[in-house]
């Protein structure tokens, strides 16, 4: 896969420079086997995917490659595609209004559902950052990592500047999504969580914090309320992804 440098949109630059990450995306699909898109959020193509079948929805590689941004509303149900239109909106004000230095750490993460061709549906984890702008400041091309949401419902979409995160939750009565500042974990909900991460059994989380193992079970149900999941390992895998 390349691209000629004769494209309106694209200087010679410009074109090494997305041809090395296309590269970039290929590498990282044969070390670990994740789902990968390489975004052209202006031009609504895909310049680089990953043939990871479980996010390709039943569809071959060369359909999706085809199909662009339409690929989107075939497998995005109505209100997860109105969700997702949203989440560019809110990235796209972010964006244009930082400068050049700190759009280098723009990166985001939301939840939606992937329908597969055979009707069955998926909760689906996005992580993207933007990697080029245009002069103008807008995000132009953008990587897409894919995986199962640990979640248990979508609608949640985090944006982090820097080492800032900013929450969204989709209000789907307003049809938009708003700002909300989610219930934070205690220290000890923190040190059960690091503790659970590192192979500690409820036993020995109790031992070593000196409490009693009902009071863990106690911190780990409202751990699992707090990050919207429905059980420990997805718990971890949503503190993980929000603290790094």
């Amino acid at each position: 896969m390349s691209l000629t440098s004769n494209s309106p949109t694209i200087d010679a630059i410009k074109c090494k420079e997305i041809e090395a990450l296309m590269k970039m995306c290929d590498a990282i699909y044969s070390l670990n086997n994740q789902s990968i898109f390489l975004v052209d959020y202006l031009n609504q193509e895909f310049l680089y995917l990953s043939p990871h079948p479980l996010f390709l929805c039943g569809y071959d590689w060369e359909e999706v490659k085809a199909m662009g941004y339409s690929f989107l509303e075939k497998i995005l149900p109505p209100e997860d595609l109105q969700m997702f239109l949203e989440t560019y909106k809110i990235t796209y004000q972010i964006a244009v209004n930082m400068t050049s230095e700190d759009q280098k750490y723009l990166c985001g993460s939301y939840d939606f559902h992937f329908r597969h061709k055979n009707g069955d549906e998926i909760l689906v984890n996005s992580k993207f950052a933007p990697l080029l702008y245009t002069d103008d400041g807008l995000p132009w091309i953008g990587l897409a990592m894919f995986s199962p949401s640990p979640r248990k419902e979508m609608g949640y979409y985090i944006i982090r500047q820097k080492n800032e995160n900013r929450y969204f939750h989709y209000n789907a009565s307003h049809k938009k999504f708003e700002p909300y500042e989610p219930e934070k974990l205690t220290a000890q909900e923190e040190k059960i969580i690091r503790l659970s991460a590192q192979g500690y059994t409820d036993k020995a989380i109790a031992e070593k914090l000196f409490i009693s193992v009902r009071t863990v079970h106690n911190h780990r149900y409202n751990i699992e309320r707090k990050l919207g999941v429905n059980n420990i390992a997805n718990a971890i895998a949503t503190f993980s992804a929000e603290i790094c």
